[in-house]
């Protein structure tokens, strides 16, 4: 892999990993289904879109890659910013192998035939440097050539197999970061290779930069087996994974070679994003990059790998999942959810600012989840549940680490607790707990370490139950509170803080009517729990650690009030509404200012309003629409910079989105 030098000095930078040999070919295609997606969707190939590849050139004489240059080519256009010349022919190889991977036409090597994931794209070829030495400045022209040229060629999306550095947080770049965020607001997907340093102590944590910029998609490399490779950079800024180890591609001079490194994972995921943007040309690179991690599979780095393994779950793409996926997921886009009465729902931004939402459908009795896009559509809902079940009259949605929607919901045939997870687009379900009438309430969150936490009612016990655990290890239950009638209305929340996870349940006490809160530390492994607020009744409870500092919103049931509580050591609270009969459905939530707001639902006017705090005890609360018998909000993130709140209308067979931009 190429790397940029940040301070404009030529230096050796490629990396020795990358050198090109003659090896044996594993069926890496076969992994990712690239043959499966081949075969049920001939007709998808690319065709229609064009990538930037920002390497050494290509060598645009090689067959597979059209056998020359211009507007009837495969390579329709490029630049030399290295010699300042309109002849971008490769000299040292890297970007004819990277040009390979994404858009070769098939061509048969050693007796097995391969071909680019986009076949039919076009491609740009901009030089930039060579293997030993690339410049910033050099970069910063492609980006602004990509800029000034896209419409004229149609460029959707760019590839950068280069970087230098580690980082474990967003980077940002003073020469380079304003490009990569013109080009997002372009349309312009952008990926780049996460670094092949994974086994250096200095640099091996982190991924290189523009794989950490953030409006970059930052891909690492998987062997044959689904092994992250050791030389992988990754961690939290690591977007996907693809094979990039012994990958057979196109070489200069009109060969093929097998070689390795992240710089050869980066094109394969572009090549994907060409498939997905020709089926929907409208898709913005965040929702590009939002489909294709949450069709894909999930790996676990530390269960077969070795060296500096990160102890985090990732996607690894799944060719033919990403064709179907956006396939489904954009055929029958409606302008609102249909919901049929359901005052089931839930939603969640992932970690690309797209939005999903999980229902119950009372028509098919099936836990339904559905992602609206920027367009204002929503897709065609996937089906959640389990077939012949009636699941989801209670239902929690929350985005795992691999930045798929999960939902947690109680399986009213059975009496069950279950848990529906994405894998290769397809939603599967696991069994929770199954030890009684089990599951109303359910409430879910993720910790830091991926591990889903799950909140819920032990309704044959009345007892306040929580499960935990993950796919790999598998997921145990106990029982928080048995003191009384504890459990419903069930609400979890979990935060880092210093170095330690904290889990918090509030939850409700029917023996007594009070609202309880029970605190779990890894620093202080026991269950402290405490009565917040002592009522003659307690619903619709919604909890926050946001910040650090616990708040719930709740619903006073015997005054009909919606009231606010936190804690500052002790616990305080306070009425935030109490004109007419408020907080049937109530949302708690944050926006990107960190101002609190509750939005709840007034039975008396048939509308939902929205709260915020302005100082201790002082509430002022604003008509935002009519209905919201349901209401859930996902909160403001420093992506979207906006909250949505999906409000059930006064018919209640559909859901209005109310977008706000809440900086």
């Amino acid at each position: 892999m190429p790397a940029s030098d940040n301070n404009n000095s030529a230096r050796s930078l490629i990396e020795r990993l990358e050198q090109r040999t003659l090896l044996a070919f594993s069926s890496y295609a076969q992994l990712i289904s690239q043959d499966n997606a081949i075969a049920a969707y001939g007709e998808i190939t690319g065709a229609g879109q064009t990538v930037a590849v920002i390497d050494t050139g290509i060598d645009y004489t090689h067959p597979s890659l059209g056998g020359g240059i211009g507007p009837d080519k495969k390579v329709i256009a490029g630049y030399d910013f290295l010699d300042n010349d309109s002849d971008p022919m490769d000299t040292e190889g890297h970007g004819t192998s990277v040009a390979g991977v994404i858009a070769a036409d098939r061509y048969t090597y050693q007796g097995i035939e391969y071909q680019g994931i986009a076949p039919d794209a076009k491609l740009v070829a901009l030089r930039v440097g060579t293997e030993d030495s690339i410049l910033d400045s050099n970069i910063e022209k492609a980006l602004k050539w990509v800029i000034a040229n896209h419409e004229r060629y149609g460029i959707t999306v760019v590839n950068l197999s280069l970087g230098s550095g580690a980082y474990q947080a967003e980077q940002s770049n003073a020469q380079l970061s304003d490009e990569y965020a013109q080009l997002a607001a372009l349309n312009i997907s952008v990926f780049a290779a996460s670094g092949n340093s994974g086994r250096s102590r200095v640099s091996g944590n982190g991924v290189a930069y523009p794989a950490a910029d953030a409006n970059v998609t930052a891909v690492g490399s998987v062997t044959a087996s689904d092994q992250i490779a050791e030389y992988t950079q990754r961690g939290t800024e690591l977007d996907l994974l693809a094979p990039g180890d012994n990958i057979v591609t196109t070489s200069r001079g009109g060969g093929f070679e097998t070689t390795s490194g992240t710089s050869f994972a980066s094109p394969l995921i572009a090549g994907v994003a060409a498939l997905v943007r020709q089926v929907a040309s409208f898709l913005t690179p965040a929702e590009v990059t939002s489909i294709i991690r949450s069709s894909g599979v999930t790996n676990y780095d530390g269960d077969n790998e070795t060296g500096r393994t990160s102890g985090r779950e990732y996607s690894r793409v799944n060719v033919f999942a990403a064709v179907r996926s956006v396939t489904r997921l954009t055929s029958r886009m409606t302008d609102s959810l249909q919901v049929d009465k359901s005052q089931s729902i839930d939603s969640a931004y992932d970690p690309y600012g797209v939005l999903h939402a999980a229902y119950y459908d009372k028509t098919s009795g099936s836990v339904l989840v559905s992602t609206r896009f920027s367009n204002g559509k929503w897709s065609r809902p996937l089906t959640a549940s389990d077939a012949g079940a009636d699941a989801g009259a209670y239902l929690s949605l929350a985005i795992d680490q691999a930045g798929k929607p999960t939902v947690a919901f109680y399986d009213m045939t059975n009496k069950d607790l279950r848990l529906a997870s994405l894998e290769n687009g397809v939603y599967f379900n696991t069994l929770l707990d199954s030890s009684g009438d089990v599951g109303q309430y359910a409430s879910i969150a993720f910790d830091a370490s991926g591990q889903a936490l799950v909140a819920y009612s032990d309704q044959t016990n009345a007892d306040l139950k929580f499960a935990s655990g993950n796919r790999r290890t598998g997921y145990q239950t106990s029982t928080v509170d048995a003191a009384g009638d504890v459990g419903e209305w069930a609400s979890i929340d979990a935060v880092q803080s210093n170095g330690a996870t904290i889990v918090a349940i509030a939850y409700a006490d029917n023996t007594n009517g009070n609202l309880k809160y029970t605190r779990y530390s890894t620093a202080e492994p026991a269950w402290q729990t405490f009565v917040v607020d002592d009522l003659q009744g307690v619903a619709n409870i919604d909890l926050s650690l946001a910040g650090g500092r616990a708040a719930i919103a709740y619903r006073d049931t015997d005054k009909g009030d919606v009231k606010y509580a936190y804690r500052n050591t002790d616990w305080f609270t306070e009425t935030v509404a109490d004109k007419g009969s408020v907080g049937l459905s109530i949302d708690l939530y944050y926006d990107s200012g960190d101002t609190l707001h509750i939005a709840y639902y007034n039975r008396t006017r048939d509308a939902t309003f929205d709260a915020t705090r302005s100082s201790t005890g002082i509430w002022s609360s604003t008509r935002i629409a009519p209905g919201g018998k349901a209401i859930s909000v996902a909160e403001a993130t420093t992506v979207t910079g906006q909250a949505t709140r999906l409000l059930l209308d006064r018919t209640r067979n559909s859901v209005r989105a109310l977008v706000s931009d809440l900086t």
